[in-house]
């Protein structure tokens, strides 16, 4: 059992830190070690990056699969490299609040997040006009696709392929995506 010390510890808000792309990957590292695999990380200011490549990834390498981090108040507006951001990770949280207007690298950034169900993904459908890439985006996720059919891409998406190859659950009407300048040989 816990002493009550420890347990009033666990629960205090941490005070705001504010990341850069050179600390981000710390910052979070050491918020999930305080508070755990599920920890709230909205105390993190991530105003500032721009860079979220391999995140959750870079940061914990064997044990990834076990991370699930609230994230959902995360300021991400200024981030155009998503890649690979929760890849091999067990998030499964709610995106709804982010600001996906500078994303332009989507590629893998679920890949292989096999509890990923896409919550709040509908509220990206008009912010992804800078997106060019989102090859193999949602790869081997649960996601089942109904969020993602109102989504509009414009021509600046060039790439893709296999953005939900090994999902089992995908059972949506992606026929409004138009995509017809993207080459034939993806």
């Amino acid at each position: 059992m816990k002493s009550l010390k420890g347990y009033i510890d666990i629960r205090k808000k941490p005070t705001t830190v504010v990341a850069e792309d050179t600390t981000i990957f710390n910052i979070v590292k050491d918020g999930i070690t305080k508070f755990g695999k599920d920890a709230n990380l909205n105390y993190i200011d991530t105003s500032r990056c721009t860079n979220f490549d391999s995140l959750f990834y870079k940061c914990f390498f064997n044990n990834i699969e076990d991370v699930n981090p609230d994230v959902s108040d995360w300021n991400v507006s200024n981030v155009y490299n998503f890649s690979f951001c929760f890849c091999v990770s067990a998030f499964n949280g709610d995106l709804s609040k982010w600001d996906m207007s500078s994303a332009k690298n989507l590629n893998s950034m679920f890949n292989e997040c096999k509890k990923f169900e896409g919550i709040g993904l509908e509220y990206w459908a008009d912010s992804l006009s800078n997106a060019v890439n989102a090859a193999y985006m949602f790869r081997e996720t649960l996601i089942n696709g109904k969020q993602l059919e109102k989504w509009k891409f414009s021509k600046n998406i060039q790439y893709v392929h296999n953005m939900f190859s090994k999902c089992k659950k995908l059972d949506c009407d992606l026929s409004n995506w138009d995509l017809s300048w993207i080459r034939k040989e993806q």
